[in-house]
C-alpha cells in the first residue's frame, strides 16, 4: 500500500493533483496489490476474450481488492506531503535570471482588498438598480451570499442562467442556474438544447459587450454574478415577467457605474483601513529594489483611486519606488494600439495634458494616462524578453502582453491559497485518491461481460458518483473548484495556463522567491506516458522513484520505463 503514497508524493508539488500521473499509479496499484492478480489490459483483446470465459477469479480477486482498497483509503490513508500555498507555480518555464522589469496591476494585485469590497460593490449597485433604473425597492432586502459563486463562470444572456464549462466547452450540467434555482442535468438539457458551446461562442464569451454568452472572470465579477442571481430570483419569486437580456445589460451597467462614479474612490478614502493593510506592501518593493529591479504601475484605475490605495500599503513616498506609472491604462486596448500617446495627469492636474511635442520621456515620479505598449518599450528602451507584468484579470492583464508584446506574465489568483488548504486536508486526499482507484476498477470489471459484473459495475458506479460530488463540495457546494470541472480542467483554469507563464496566491509571494532563479513547468502527463515521469515533479524523490520501480519489478514482473 506504499505504492499509493509514492504515487502522492510524486503528484503533489503542482498545485493541482495530476490525474493522469495518478491514474498510470493506480492503473499499476489495482493490478499488483492483490499479488495474485492479472493485469487483464494489457493482454491483446483475443487473450482477454479467452481469459474470461475460462475463469472467474480475476473478477473475484478484483472485488477482493476493491474491500481492502477501501479499508485501506477508509482507516490508513494519509497524505505524506502538504501544498505550499504561498508557491509560485510555473506553467511555463521562466527565467527569473533574466527578468530585470516587474510591471504590477492595481486592483487585486498590489491593492490586494479585503472581502468587504465585493458586498459594497454589490450594495451599491443594488442602489443604482433602484434609485436610477426603477426597479424593485425590494431587492434591498434580497441577501447578498459572499460564497454563493466562483469566478469564471458563464452566463447565459439569453435565458438568464449561469454555468461552469470546461476547457473542451462541454456544460457541467450539475452546476446550471437560474437565479437560485438548480436545474438538475436533465432540466438544464431541456433548457440548453446542447451540451457543447462552440469554439467562436466561447472565444466571444470572454470579452464585455457580447450579449450571448458571457464569462465572468475577475473579482469584481462576484458582486454582479450575486446581483444577477439575486434579480433573476426575485422576479421570479413574484412571478413577474422580464427579458434576461434586459436584466443582464442593467446590472452590467449598475456595477460599472460604481466605478466610473467614483464610488469605489469614495469609499476607500473614507474607510481605507477596512480595506486596505497599512503598509502591506512595504517588504515586497524593499526586496525587489534591493534585488536591482526595475518597477513599473499599469493600470486602468483613476489616479485618485491609485493614489489613496497606494499611499496606505506603501507610504507617502510610494512614487519613488517606480520607474513609471500609468493609470487610466484602458488595457486591454493599452497592448495593442499601436500610436495612442501618453498624457500626463497629477493630483493638482487631473486632467489630461499632452505637451507640445508630445511625452518624449517616461519620468520617475511622474504619472501618465493612456498610451500604448509600443511607446512605452520605445520610451524606456526595454526589451520584451527582460519584462514580466502581474495581474488578476486574465484576458485585460495577462493574454495580450504574452502573446503580442512578448513579455512574461504572472497571474495573481486569490482564491489558489483557499483551494490549496482544501486539498491539503486528508479528507479530500483519500478521495482524490479512492474516486481514481474506483475508476480502474471499473475499467477493469468491464471486461467481464456477464450480468454480476455488469450489477458490481453499476454500484462502482454509483458511488463513484457520490465521491465526485463530495468532491465538488467541498470547494463549493453550487460549483465546485475554480480550476476543475469533474474530468477536466475548468475553462478559466485553461485559459488561464495558455496566458499566464506563473500563477500564484498573492502578489507578496514574490518575498520568499529569489529573484534569479529559474522556474520549471512540471512535466505534463499525457495518456500513453508512463509513471516515471511523476519523479521529476517534486525535489529529492529520484531515488524513491527508483526504488519502487524495481519494486514494480520484482512484484509483477514489468520492467522499469
Amino acid at each position: 500500500m506504499r505504492i499509493i503514497h509514492f504515487m502522492l508524493q510524486c503528484s503533489i508539488p503542482h498545485h493541482l493533483f495530476n490525474s493522469i500521473t495518478m491514474n498510470k499509479a493506480l492503473n499499476r496499484l489495482t493490478s499488483i496489490s492483490g499479488r495474485a492478480m492479472y493485469n487483464v489490459t494489457t493482454l491483446p483483446s483475443s487473450s482477454r476474450m479467452r481469459y474470461q470465459h475460462q475463469s472467474s477469479a480475476p473478477r473475484d480477486q478484483l472485488l477482493k481488492t476493491y474491500r481492502e482498497l477501501k479499508h485501506f483509503v477508509d482507516d490508513k490513508f494519509e497524505p505524506m506531503f502538504m501544498i505550499d500555498p504561498e508557491r509560485i507555480f510555473a506553467v511555463n518555464q521562466t527565467n527569473f535570471d533574466r527578468i530585470n522589469i516587474y510591471g504590477f496591476d492595481f486592483d487585486y494585485t498590489l491593492a490586494e482588498y479585503s472581502t468587504e469590497m465585493q458586498e459594497f460593490i454589490y450594495y451599491k449597485a443594488v442602489d443604482i438598480l433602484c434609485t436610477k433604473l426603477d426597479y424593485p425597492k425590494g431587492l434591498h432586502h434580497q441577501p447578498y451570499i459572499p460564497n454563493f459563486c466562483i469566478r469564471g463562470l458563464h452566463y447565459d444572456v439569453k435565458l438568464g442562467m449561469f454555468m461552469k464549462i470546461d476547457e473542451r466547452h462541454i456544460v457541467q450540467l450539475d452546476t446550471v442556474y437560474k437565479g437560485f434555482e438548480h436545474f438538475g442535468p436533465e432540466k438544464a438539457m431541456q433548457e440548453l438544447k446542447h451540451v457543447h458551446i462552440p469554439k467562436k461562442t466561447m472565444d466571444e464569451s470572454c470579452f464585455r459587450g457580447n450579449y450571448h454568452l458571457q464569462q465572468l472572470t475577475d473579482i469584481f465579477s462576484l458582486p454582479e454574478m450575486m446581483l444577477l442571481a439575486n434579480v433573476v430570483d426575485y422576479f421570479n419569486s413574484k412571478d413577474l415577467g422580464y427579458d434576461p437580456t434586459a436584466i443582464f445589460k442593467d446590472v452590467e451597467q449598475a456595477v460599472r457605474l460604481v466605478h466610473t462614479e467614483n464610488h469605489i474612490y469614495h469609499e476607500i478614502q473614507s474607510n481605507t483601513e477596512k480595506y486596505l493593510a497599512k503598509d502591506s506592501l512595504r517588504p515586497l518593493i524593499d526586496k525587489l529594489l534591493r534585488d536591482g529591479k526595475q518597477l513599473f504601475l499599469l493600470t486602468n484605475s483613476k489616479l485618485p483611486t491609485v493614489l489613496v490605495g497606494m499611499e496606505h500599503i506603501l507610504g507617502k513616498d510610494w512614487q519613488d519606488a517606480f520607474n513609471v506609472v500609468v493609470t487610466d491604462a484602458d488595457k486591454p486596448n493599452f497592448f495593442d494600439t499601436e500610436n495612442r500617446v501618453f498624457s500626463v495627469i497629477s493630483e493638482e492636474s487631473p486632467e489630461p495634458a499632452v505637451p507640445k511635442r508630445g511625452v518624449q520621456d517616461l519620468r520617475k515620479g511622474a504619472v501618465y494616462c493612456g498610451g500604448c505598449c509600443k511607446q512605452l518599450m520605445k520610451l524606456k528602451k526595454w526589451k520584451s524578453g527582460e519584462v514580466i507584468y502581474f495581474g488578476d484579470q486574465i484576458y485585460a492583464d495577462l493574454q495580450n502582453p504574452r502573446y503580442s508584446n512578448g513579455w512574461y506574465t504572472g497571474a495573481i489568483i486569490h482564491e489558489l491559497k483557499r483551494e490549496i488548504d482544501i486539498m491539503n486536508q486528508a479528507t479530500f486526499a483519500s478521495n482524490v485518491v479512492w474516486i481514481q482507484t474506483l475508476e480502474r476498477l471499473i475499467e477493469r470489471m468491464q471486461d467481464y461481460g456477464d450480468a454480476e459484473s455488469k450489477q458490481v459495475v453499476a454500484e462502482w458506479m454509483t458511488e463513484r458518483r457520490k465521491v465526485q460530488q463530495e468532491l465538488k463540495s467541498i470547494f463549493n457546494p453550487r460549483f465546485g473548484s475554480v480550476f476543475r470541472s469533474a474530468l477536466q480542467s475548468s475553462y478559466f483554469s485553461s485559459r488561464l495556463c495558455r496566458v499566464a507563464d506563473v500563477y500564484t496566491s498573492s502578489v507578496m509571494n514574490l518575498l520568499g522567491h529569489q529573484s534569479d532563479k529559474i522556474l520549471f513547468p512540471p512535466r505534463g502527463s499525457h495518456p500513453h506516458e508512463q509513471l516515471v515521469s511523476a519523479g521529476y515533479q517534486h525535489d529529492g524523490f529520484d531515488s524513491a522513484l527508483s526504488a519502487m520501480l524495481r519494486r514494480f519489478k520484482h512484484m509483477d514482473g514489468h520492467k522499469p520505463l
